[in-house]
């Protein structure tokens, strides 16, 4: 028993110095995240259904693996180490049958979430019952100004641009101003040039000492530190949070809408940049504040005017400048 144990965990351990042998001599540029091919999947698949009684978790993964979970290899270079990424596309296909057999509570934090009701109807899923706790906080209505002759991302004087939006509304208000985006090579570069315009008065996630002051974060640690932090005066949107389609568990989501013959973009994307931005706005449903979209999508697409309709309660301002 012995023997065979020690056969099988050196098995294990060939196998995984084998893959990282392969994995890290295709990764470029220090890339840290990696596709698997298909002959990779395969592998791994025999791999663990062969050693599913060395563990419970092996059984698992072969499991996942072989209901095409999104899956994806991390590679740590300081450890020279990689480790096995696996998710679900769609949740709830996963616990479906579990769904239909028992009763269960949804408890939500949003307002109406019509997104997530829309989603259980789709796998013919239905909540029997909505219970609404009232409180004491009554939402206010906000505004959103989206600026005429908007660049487009993509434009290389997009980011100039955006300064300079910046700047004129910052000077207008003098009060909290947090700018979100998501993108880190953006933030950093978006936090550097305002600080070299205002100095001190910058902060790049560190909550700011001054009521006259802008930070810059991402809608995650926004989302997570805004009931710490005092409540801004406008909140300024550069870029709409569409998920990056080049995270492996997007780019597997998408493919497993466009193959389903689903609107990838308004069944996942969108909804995905709406629920971000609903929940980032809320400290300007309690103070009446501004939301500033400054990306020049938002008035010439489409499903940009859909955004905004979803982004309540809310008034659409036609200008905030004076010489507009």
């Amino acid at each position: 028993s012995n023997k065979c144990q020690s056969f099988q965990n050196n098995e294990i351990q060939r196998t995984y110095d084998n893959l990282k042998q392969r994995f890290f001599s295709r990764a470029v540029l220090n890339q840290k995240k990696l596709y698997l091919y298909k002959s990779e999947i395969i592998l791994l698949k025999e791999f663990f259904r062969k050693n599913e009684s060395f563990s419970c978790k092996f059984s698992q993964v072969n499991s996942a693996l072989s209901s095409s979970w999104a899956s994806w290899i991390n590679l740590n270079y300081e450890n020279f180490e990689w480790e096995l990424i696996l998710e679900p596309i769609d949740e709830i296909l996963v616990i479906n049958n579990f769904l239909r057999k028992n009763f269960f509570v949804f408890l939500s934090a949003y307002r109406k979430d019509n997104f997530f009701q829309k989603y259980l109807k789709s796998h013919d899923l239905y909540i029997d019952l909505v219970i609404n706790f009232k409180s004491d906080f009554e939402e206010k209505i906000f505004s959103i100004y989206i600026p005429p002759r908007l660049m487009l991302p993509n434009n290389p004087l997009f980011i100039e641009s955006v300064i300079s939006q910046i700047f004129k509304l910052f000077i207008i208000q003098k009060k909290f101003t947090l700018i979100l985006i998501s993108k880190t090579d953006l933030k950093i570069n978006l936090a550097t040039k305002l600080a070299a315009k205002f100095g001190h008065l910058v902060s790049l996630e560190t909550f700011p000492k001054d009521n006259n002051s802008i930070l810059v974060a991402s809608y995650d640690w926004w989302i997570q530190n805004q009931s710490r932090c005092q409540l801004p005066s406008q909140i300024i949107i550069p870029i709409v949070p569409i998920p990056d389609i080049a995270e492996p568990i997007n780019e597997q989501t998408i493919s497993y809408h466009f193959k389903n013959s689903k609107d990838w973009f308004r069944d996942f994307l969108l909804p995905e940049a709406i629920n971000k931005i609903d929940k980032a706005v809320l400290p300007l449903r309690k103070n009446s504040g501004s939301l500033v979209i400054l990306d020049g999508r938002v008035s010439t697409k489409q499903w940009g005017r859909e955004l905004i309709k979803k982004i309540q309660p809310s008034r659409v301002l036609n200008h905030m400048f004076p010489f507009e």
